[in-house]
């Protein structure tokens, strides 16, 4: 009787989970899938307590915990957090004093790779937007960007200053 009963479970088990795999093809996938949603809004929420994190503030925190660790390694020169951070200071105060730069003012970055991380470091410190242009466009695409984004400054390299005098003559 206990084997009949036994049986019977264990084929109605198996017509359920051949029904299941037909129905519902991802069902467990999407179980699995909802269970770690559910985790990681746990542990979001225990962060949004903590407030919010900008990435001036992860940099800062590296900046402080560990200054002589290496942050950018960039043609053959290595430059630690401690670099990064008073080269992204300097630049702060001169936009500050210079460009009369303060916080909510949108600039444009148009700019190579050579400075580019400590001068957008140093205009997150100020508290301004900043508008990332690709270096690739050029002439009326350049003045649309930058038009649109609505700057009050644009950030060149030396790499990108020659090709302003196009951009000069449609302003």
């Amino acid at each position: 009787m206990i084997a009949l009963v036994f049986t019977s479970v264990l084929a109605g088990l198996l017509a359920l989970l051949l029904y299941q795999r037909i129905s519902y093809p991802f069902f467990w996938v999407d179980l699995i899938y909802y269970l770690k949603l559910r985790r990681y809004k746990k542990k979001l929420q225990a962060r949004m307590q903590q407030g919010i994190m900008t990435y001036l503030d992860c940099f800062l925190y590296q900046a402080r915990k560990k200054p002589q660790k290496p942050f950018i390694v960039f043609q053959n020169h290595i430059f630690t957090y401690r670099d990064v951070d008073n080269r992204s200071n300097q630049i702060a105060n001169v936009f500050r004093t210079e460009a009369s730069l303060k916080q909510g003012d949108i600039v444009a970055l148009w700019m190579f790779n050579e400075d580019f991380i400590c001068v957008w470091l140093g205009l997150c410190r100020l508290g301004c937007e900043v508008a990332f242009v690709n270096v690739n466009i050029k002439a009326k695409s350049l003045l649309h960007c930058f038009q649109s984004c609505g700057a009050k400054v644009l950030v060149v390299s030396a790499g990108t200053a020659c090709s302003l005098s196009c951009f000069n003559k449609f302003l």
